[in-house]
């Protein structure tokens, strides 16, 4: 959730305010996933990072 709330709150981004709805959810649901896959890999990376991620 942290990085829909910086697409909403901080950048105003709004999907439902362009013309090609469809084109932007995807976009921003790929972006989504694709930067809490990397959060989540820089945690695991941590120490103790598996046992906050697992």
């Amino acid at each position: 959730m942290i990085f829909v709330n910086i697409l909403y709150k901080v950048l105003h981004f709004d999907p439902w305010g362009t013309r090609m709805v469809v084109i932007a959810w995807t976009c921003v649901t790929i972006i989504i996933f694709i930067a809490s896959a990397i959060c989540v890999s820089i945690i695991q990376i941590l120490p103790n990072g598996k046992k906050i991620v697992a």
